[in-house]
Formats: C-alpha cells, sequence, structure tokens
C-alpha cells in the first residue's frame, strides 16, 4: 500500500485501549520478537488479520513483525491513538515526533502563545474549532429530529381538523340522540376529550418513533456515534400531543355546547 501510517512502540497496552484478540508483548525481562498489534477498525478495513506480516518502511529501512493483537481504541477519548504499535526494540531508534493531548481552560489560552515562545520547534494544533464544527453539525441533527416532530404534530392536527370537519353534522346528530337518550353534556365532553387525547397519544408515538429513527440514522451511520434514547424527552412529547390535539379538538366543537338536542335534530 502507498500510503503513511502512524507507527508508534510501547511495552504495555495503552490505558484508553482494550485487548479485543491476541496478548500482548512482555518487555520486562528481555527483548520480545518483532510484533505489532493493530487497530481492530483498521484492520478490518484493509484485511488485516492475527499472524499476518506487516512491512513498513521507515526512512529507508524496512521494519518487519507478526500481528500478535487486536486493540479497541476509544476515539472519542482526545488521547493518543495510534494505528499501529510495535515492540520498542522495532522502533525506538527511529526518527520520531513526540505527540500529546491537554486540555486548556479558555480563560489560560495566552499560555498557549508563551508555550510557542518559549519552545518555537513545538507544534500546537487547536481542536476548538473543529470541536466547534462538530458541535454544529450535532446541532443539526438535533434541529432535524425536532422539525420531524413539528411536522408530525402539524399533520395530526390538520387531520383532526379535517376529521372533526368532515363528520361535523353526523357527530352532531350523534350528540343529540345521546343526549335525548339520557346522556348528559359532561359525560359526551368526557368522551370526546377522551378521543382526542387517545389521538394526540397517538400522534405523539408517531412523532417520537420517526424522529427517533431519524436521530439514530444520522447518528449511527453518517456520524459513527452511539444514539441514546431520551425516556423523559419521549414521554413529555406524547403528553404533549395529547394536551395539544384536546385543546384543538375542544376549540372545534366549543360552539356546540351551548345548543339544545331539539336545535341539532331540527338543523340536520
Amino acid at each position: 500500500m502507498k500510503r503513511e501510517f502512524n507507527l508508534s512502540w510501547s511495552g504495555e497496552v495503552p490505558e484508553h485501549n482494550q485487548l479485543s484478540t491476541g496478548e500482548w508483548w512482555d518487555e520486562s525481562h528481555s527483548a520480545p520478537l518483532p510484533q505489532w498489534s493493530v487497530e481492530s477498525g483498521i484492520a478490518e478495513t484493509l484485511g488485516i488479520k492475527m499472524g499476518d506480516v506487516l512491512s513498513f518502511d521507515v526512512t529507508g529501512q524496512v521494519v518487519k513483525g507478526k500481528v500478535t493483537s487486536l486493540r479497541e481504541v476509544n476515539w472519542d477519548s482526545f488521547k493518543v491513538n495510534f494505528f499501529v504499535i510495535g515492540t520498542t526494540s522495532m522502533l525506538s531508534s527511529s526518527p520520531a515526533r513526540y505527540i500529546s493531548s491537554f486540555y486548556l481552560n479558555p480563560s489560560q489560552r495566552h499560555l498557549m502563545n508563551e508555550m510557542v515562545k518559549h519552545y518555537p520547534s513545538v507544534s500546537v494544533l487547536d481542536v476548538d474549532a473543529l470541536m466547534t464544527r462538530v458541535r454544529n453539525i450535532i446541532d443539526k441533527v438535533s434541529y432535524a429530529a425536532e422539525a420531524a416532530f413539528l411536522f408530525t404534530m402539524i399533520s395530526a392536527i390538520l387531520l383532526m381538523t379535517a376529521m372533526v370537519m368532515s363528520g361535523h353534522h353526523l357527530r352532531q346528530k350523534e350528540n343529540a340522540l345521546l343526549r335525548t337518550m339520557g346522556s348528559t353534556s359532561g359525560m359526551l365532553n368526557r368522551a370526546q376529550r377522551t378521543e382526542f387525547a387517545l389521538i394526540g397519544i397517538c400522534a405523539g408515538l408517531i412523532a417520537v418513533v420517526i424522529s427517533n429513527l431519524l436521530a439514530w440514522l444520522v447518528s449511527s451511520e453518517l456520524l459513527d456515534i452511539g444514539f441514546r434514547f431520551n425516556f423523559p424527552l419521549a414521554f413529555a412529547v406524547v403528553l404533549a400531543g395529547m394536551v395539544l390535539m384536546v385543546i384543538t379538538g375542544w376549540g372545534l366543537l366549543k360552539h356546540e355546547q351551548g345548543q339544545t338536542p331539539m336545535d341539532i335534530l331540527r338543523q340536520t
């Protein structure tokens, strides 16, 4: 392969890595045989398996070793991670750059300029701009999920409005007949509120399902980050849908509350 690779050496497993396959070499007594530990993701991408022999051209010298372990790397930790780690005897004599990561409080940013001034050979990479961009992308994902919820609720309100208006006369006649047969206004009001509440619950559940499917798809397939279902927010969405539908439906039928059964039957 014609590409650059990040190589490093270590006598022990990095604390923020976890071995998924194989064993780490022991350098406590004598120099072990040349061995490599490869990050599992890059190993899967390149088809690297346990026991494979990898050769790297390091400044004109070929460094060769066998793959004896695969590692899981937490890339979200912002710690220094490498695709391939070898034994100390393989690479410690080769030209190298030393790299580290640290958090600097925004109020202490002047220290970075002072450090570069005192150590001009040190290169400093500020990832704050990158993190800001990542946050903006995540915010846009959340806006998309909120838009899916909003469009679902608006569609439900429009559908319920059309349903109430199209069946307006039939609903009036049914209510008049029920009141004639002994049903009270309170009973009919409770039945209507229950109907609208069930419509709101269904609309809220649909909104939760659609918005979470969209959030899961974007987070796992596009951003490659973990998805976590927010139960309190889902409950709040369903509750809001129920309240919204009850208020909307009640407003559409409010004008019918003062009419008597005889007036309604005469009109229909």
